[in-house]
């Protein structure tokens, strides 16, 4: 799984370079360019789809919580920020490696609210979302702090935090 976290990573890289190439000396052929990189990006959405693709996920029968294709991909995948400090990732590109991530959040807290409300308590119940989870639910404090640092301050007195997280979810 982590290499196909570093897969991603390297995909994204090459797919922001394929548009922004600094040589000056060659004529860029646009054709060329639009079509790397589609392929760039299709190869891109294909992998994320695959590495977080759930139908063949097990269930640990003592815990109950799910070990599958989210949680492997949870572990293996760096923080939002990271992407965009760390790897100079733009915004979306980062968001959209861990959208899988606040999906899973935002169901599996959906879940838990829902059984929570009818006061289920069976043994296969889910009664809090798991642990690799909570860091990518959007009302945590931990995604807000990290997306805080992925626009300049400038940017913030025109636009909230809410709206940002919303946008890209």
């Amino acid at each position: 799984d982590a290499c196909g976290v570093t897969t991603l990573i390297l995909l994204s890289q090459l797919r922001t370079r394929v548009l922004y190439d600094a040589s000056k000396n060659r004529p860029k052929q646009i054709k060329l360019i639009g079509n790397l990189y589609d392929a760039c990006q299709r190869t891109l959405n294909t992998l994320l789809a695959f590495l977080t693709d759930g139908s063949e996920d097990i269930r640990i029968s003592n815990s109950m919580q799910n070990e599958g294709a989210i949680a492997r991909y949870a572990r293996s995948l760096p923080m939002l920020n990271e992407f965009y400090e760390n790897f100079g990732m733009s915004a979306e590109i980062s968001w959209s490696l861990c959208r899988p991530l606040l999906r899973a959040a935002i169901l599996m807290a959906e879940d838990v609210e829902q059984q929570k409300k009818n006061n289920v308590k069976a043994k296969n119940c889910v009664t809090d979302i798991p642990p690799y989870l909570k860091p990518y639910h959007p009302s945590s404090d931990e995604i807000k702090n990290k997306s805080l640092s992925m626009l300049p301050e400038s940017d913030w007195k025109h636009l909230t935090p809410l709206v940002y997280q919303r946008f890209f979810t």
